[in-house]
């Protein structure tokens, strides 16, 4: 019993020592929690372990609402499995203009591309879990209403913005329609 908590109590000492003298993109993180808001959706995480250069594995809990206004990428590929609860993800492709939808039925394992753009646009309250591969520089964010791409690195911090085809004003409006649809065939 002794070594155990030796091992922890040493385990934590350098890890310390470790984060005390990195920089931020290379901390080892455990157990830390965050609240994440992009558009009216809310979503509680909690990082369970993390070390950007190799994995994350982290659990959201995505708050009852519809709508996470902004699509979104990642700067890592990941694979999600839902727990409990459902949900409904919209994704597009800023340069064709294209959107749909797909409801997330319960425990379905999904693979999450680093550069795909989707956001959660129903959620009747439900956790996932991810683990995530390493994490690149930069993620994107998408705002169909302005026809920009936003592209960030860790820590939110805005690198650039650009216009998108400017051809395409706005998301149609069938994605909202269709997300309808999807929830009451969902029930």
């Amino acid at each position: 019993m002794w070594l155990v908590i030796f091992g922890v109590v040493v385990v934590v000492v350098v890890v310390g020592v470790w984060n005390a003298l990195v920089n931020s993109e290379l901390k080892i993180v455990f157990m830390r929690p965050k609240l994440i808001k992009l558009g009216t959706l809310a979503v509680n995480e909690i990082t369970i372990l993390e070390w950007k250069p190799l994995f994350s594995l982290k659990t959201f809990y995505f708050n009852p609402g519809i709508a996470q206004e902004i699509f979104h990428t990642h700067s890592f590929s990941a694979y999600s499995f839902l727990i409990y609860g459902n949900y409904i993800e919209s994704f597009c492709d800023p340069i064709t203009d294209t959107y749909w939808t797909e409801p997330r039925n319960r425990s379905r394992l999904i693979y999450i591309s680093k550069d795909r753009f989707h956001q959660i646009t129903h959620s009747e309250g439900c956790r996932t879990i991810m683990l995530t591969g390493p994490w690149g520089l930069t993620y994107q964010e998408y705002k169909p209403e302005t026809n920009e791409i936003i592209t960030s690195t860790h820590g939110r911090k805005e690198i650039s913005r650009t216009a998108s085809d400017a051809s395409h004003p706005r998301r149609p409006r069938g994605v909202a329609h269709s997300v309808a649809s999807l929830l009451r065939d969902a029930q």
